[in-house]
């Protein structure tokens, strides 16, 4: 039986912040990665995250790429130079399909690369909000961070947020985005930074 884990255009990855020489958020990683791996390829053992051996630098701020299908394939770890995102183009892609976190961007890659000025986009996809090319997006309608019900790939630091009730779905249309006072984007390197520019409104 061919181990499609190992087909490059079914590869799946991780990307954990690692702060200190510790991985952080591993609990929704390993979720994460357990359900993909069940929906995509059927299999049901476990895959722990935890159990491979980084060599972790013990200071500092760390990205950790972890590249797996049937089992972890490649670990990549870079110190995490954070760049910011204040801008963000609206682009629409009704056809953008992103549900399991592939290896394979694509997609994604090229709607980034029509961002222009902006430093990131924001993809709207049949009317409805969905992601940026790197992270989850929310809005602070004055009360609450609302999050769209409609991602593209649900992220770990979301699901955190959630759970937490620190932020809560919604249907958010692109006619909607004016109601909102504040937006944010969240993922697994980034709590929550706030953008300051929406451009293609």
């Amino acid at each position: 039986m061919k181990d499609e884990g190992r087909d490059q255009g079914n590869l799946l990855f991780e990307t954990i912040k690692a702060m200190d020489g510790k991985l952080l958020n591993m609990k929704y990683h390993n979720l994460r990665a357990a359900e993909s791996r069940r929906v995509l390829f059927g299999y049901r053992d476990e895959l722990d995250l935890n159990k491979h051996d980084y060599d972790i630098p013990e200071q500092g701020q760390f990205r950790v790429k972890v590249i797996y299908g049937k089992k972890i394939e490649q670990v990549e770890i870079k110190q995490f130079i954070e760049f910011p995102v204040k801008i963000l183009k609206i682009l629409k892609a009704d056809y953008i399909s992103y549900e399991h976190k592939y290896l394979n961007r694509s997609q994604l890659d090229n709607l980034f690369n029509q961002k222009g000025k902006a430093d990131d986009i924001l993809i709207v996809k049949n009317g409805f909000v969905t992601d940026t090319s790197i992270a989850n997006i929310c809005f602070f309608d004055g009360k609450d961070w609302v999050t769209p019900d409609t991602p593209l790939l649900s992220g770990t630091y979301r699901r955190q947020l959630l759970d937490k009730k620190k932020i809560v779905e919604k249907t958010i249309r692109l006619q909607d985005i004016n109601n909102y006072k504040k937006i944010a984007i969240i993922n697994a390197l980034r709590p929550m930074e706030v953008v300051e520019k929406l451009i293609g409104l």
